[in-house]
Order: C-alpha cells, then sequence, then structure tokens
C-alpha cells in the first residue's frame, strides 16, 4: 500500500530527529551545548531530536558542523525537503539514517573486519573521508562492537575476499558488482562463517576494540 503524503512527511521528520540524536551522541556533547554553541534557546535542539521542530537548512548545517559531521548535512538536508522530496527517496534516506540505530540498541552483537586499504581509498574530499574515519573510531567504542583491521603486510593463504556480511549463521550476504546476494544454503553459509574467524583470528590481524 502505498504510503500518504502525510506519514512519509512524518516519517522522515522522525528519521530526521532520530538521525540529529545520534550525530549528537557520537559527538559526546549534550542538547543543551548543542543549542548554545548554535546559539539557539536552550530547549530548540530538544524539539528537533523529538521532531517537534523540522529544522531548517541552515539549522542541520550547524547542527552537523558542532557536531564535527559536516558530510552528513547532505542527506540531513535531503531527508527534511519534504514537500519536494519523493516518497522512495524520503523511505531511502530514512532507511539508510535508521541503521545506525541498531549498533546502540538491543542485545546485537558485530564483528567488523576490514582491511588496510579500505581506510586509505580515496572515496571523497579530506572533509568527507575524515568524517568516515571519525564515525568508525566513534563506533570501535560501543560494547557490542569489535573491528578488526586485515593490515597490507599481513601474509595471506587467500585471495581478499567479496565484501560479505553475515546473520546469525542462518544468512550470507555477499556485495558483487551488479547485486547483493543472498545466501541461504547451509552449505555455501558454512564457508562464509569458516572464513571470517581465520581471517579475524589471524596473528597479523590488528584488533582495535572488543576482541
Amino acid at each position: 500500500m502505498a504510503r500518504s503524503p502525510s506519514s512519509s512527511v512524518q516519517a522522515a521528520r522522525e528519521a530526521v530527529a532520530a538521525r540529529s540524536r545520534e550525530i549528537r551522541l557520537d559527538a559526546g556533547l549534550t542538547a543543551r551545548q548543542v543549542a548554545l554553541q548554535a546559539g539557539w534557546h536552550p530547549s530548540k535542539s530538544s524539539r528537533i531530536e523529538n521532531g517537534v521542530t523540522p529544522p531548517s537548512d541552515a539549522n542541520v548545517q550547524a547542527w552537523c558542523g558542532i557536531c564535527g559531521a559536516k558530510e552528513q548535512a547532505a542527506d540531513l538536508i535531503a531527508a527534511s525537503d519534504f514537500r519536494s522530496t519523493p516518497n522512495d527517496v524520503v523511505e531511502a534516506v530514512a532507511a539508510r539514517m535508521d541503521r545506525a540505530r541498531v549498533l546502540r540498541e538491543g542485545d546485537h552483537r558485530f564483528a567488523i573486519l576490514v582491511e588496510e586499504a579500505v581506510l586509505r581509498y580515496r572515496m571523497g574530499n579530506a572533509e568527507v573521508m575524515a568524517g568516515q574515519l571519525g564515525h568508525l573510531l566513534s563506533i570501535m567504542s560501543l560494547p557490542a562492537v569489535s573491528l578488526g583491521v586485515v593490515p597490507f603486510s599481513a601474509e595471506r593463504g587467500m585471495w581478499p575476499l567479496e565484501t560479505f556480511s553475515i546473520y546469525d549463521n542462518d544468512q550470507a550476504q555477499v556485495e558483487l558488482l551488479t547485486a547483493a546476494v543472498n545466501v541461504t544454503a547451509p552449505s555455501e553459509i558454512a564457508q562464509y562463517v569458516k572464513a571470517f574467524p581465520e581471517r579475524r583470528n589471524s596473528p597479523s590481524t590488528v584488533p582495535t576494540h572488543g576482541r
């Protein structure tokens, strides 16, 4: 069933509010501190985070700048543009923002392993890259997250693999050039389940947190 314009607006507003709060928490700031640095009334930050006051573009830019997340301002502004943003774009942006909540909520655990090259590839300008690395630094401190890095100098028993995610050993998702493939065959999932700890527990892998 198609979502009504009003419900799409509300969903987008809630997504912006939730992501604004996540950005603030990642920066280690209180809502009052953000408001004071922005020159707002102390209650304005809370109204934005609770979806009571829709933020203007200038508000979003100020918020992200104060929280050291300038590279995220464009996504928040796009989601805030309720009237001109098509529903599917609003929902896509909302879903993207919502994913960050899973790192803090519930009893989930996340074991992440990346190649050193991933940290060095330039997929944007210096400001964007600094923001991406800053995000990794912020999630590394979360109790539910462990992050390891496979250095360039690691001795390898296999070629670097395609990006894949394992969900409770019940499903693996593999990212290919043209599609993301969901693997559900137990014998194939077992291969990914085996490959991950072998690489993660290698003496050359550098643990950064939670190992």
